[in-house]
Order: C-alpha cells, then sequence, then structure tokens
C-alpha cells in the first residue's frame, strides 16, 4: 500500500521513521474515513427516519391565542391580520405597538 502511493515521490525505506510515520498517518487516514462513513450511514438513517413521519399540516384559518390559551387574553390587544405576516409570533411586536 505504502509503495503505490509512494510511486512518484522519491523512494524511502521501510524501516525508517518516515516510512513508519507514513503508514501511521495512511491508517489514521483510513480510520477517520471509516468513521465518517459510519456517520454518513447514521445520517442517512436518520433521515429516512424523518422522511417515514407524518407531515404536520398548518390550520387552513390561522388561530388566535385567546383560542389556543384562553387565559392569556390581556397578551392578545389586537388582531392577527394587523399584524405583518412575519411579526404575528412575536409578543415583542404586539407590546411595542400598544
Amino acid at each position: 500500500m505504502l509503495k503505490e502511493r509512494n510511486r512518484n515521490t522519491e523512494s524511502v525505506e521501510p524501516n525508517s521513521d518516515i516510512a513508519k510515520a507514513l503508514q501511521i498517518a495512511l491508517q489514521l487516514n483510513d480510520l477517520r474515513n471509516i468513521i465518517t462513513l459510519n456517520d454518513l450511514r447514521h445520517s442517512q438513517r436518520i433521515l429516512k427516519n424523518l422522511k417515514e413521519m407524518p407531515q404536520l399540516k398548518p390550520p387552513e384559518k390561522p388561530m388566535k391565542l385567546s383560542e389556543i390559551a384562553p387565559q392569556i387574553k390581556e397578551e392578545e390587544t389586537e388582531t392577527e391580520e394587523e399584524a405583518p405576516p412575519h411579526l404575528r409570533r412575536f409578543r415583542w411586536w404586539r407590546r411595542g405597538k400598544s
């Protein structure tokens, strides 16, 4: 394996410290690749499980906070339609407007 990879470089004696260091580096690289493949397989399993989970669909009509939690009526001071769509979920936007 070492000879195949060193074909285009200068030759190194197989028992020298440099050759041993290269062999260790190649083995560590192979181990790292194996770990990466295991991680990839694990990630693929997780993605497969996520695809098999049922998808949640939002309700057709947006719900008001008083419908979800009736005890928090005082925080809902304006209708949901008055807030811009990207700010409807933030309480700080509602507090700043009142």
